[in-house]
């Protein structure tokens, strides 16, 4: 996505608005949506399995995308299969995400999107899980190597 920004800014823009209305759905519903509300969710928006979008083209190729560039992260659901026996998986905020924007962003953005004022609740629980993830993530980083002085 970032790189896209360089060469094509409008690129970036409707690349980045398609992350965010993901992210969007994935924060407010408790950082976990499985692929059948994903479906639902983005279905509200226009978009429809297995068919072209008029703006974003093979939409759910964008997903995929999303998922190698670590925007998003996808792990098979504990709900094994939906009714016709397709596999579910449950979809998170990747680790990018996390980094290059931030959830307290992404509720900025959805309430901006809504026209709401954010729920100060939600924004402080999202705020505290944020900086708790920053400690964990400083504590569980690798220390780099001394280099040994030579005698």
């Amino acid at each position: 996505i970032i790189r896209a920004a360089v060469v094509r800014p409008e690129i970036y823009q409707l690349d980045l608005a398609f992350l965010m209305v993901i992210l969007g759905a994935i924060v407010t519903n408790n950082n976990v949506l499985d692929s059948d509300e994903l479906f639902v969710h983005l279905g509200r928006l226009g978009f429809e399995s297995g068919k072209s979008h008029p703006v974003y083209g093979d939409w759910e190729k964008q997903i995929t995308k999303l998922i190698k560039q670590m925007y998003l992260t996808k792990v098979k659901s504990s709900k094994s299969s939906d009714k016709e026996g397709k596999i579910i998986y449950d979809f998170k905020v990747g680790p990018r995400s996390i980094t290059e924007i931030g959830k307290t962003n992404i509720l900025k953005f959805i309430s901006w999107v809504y026209g709401e004022e954010l729920d100060p609740i939600k924004l402080k629980e999202i705020q505290d899980e944020e900086e708790q993830d920053n400690e964990g993530s400083q504590d569980e980083s690798p220390q780099p190597k001394r280099k040994r002085a030579k005698k």
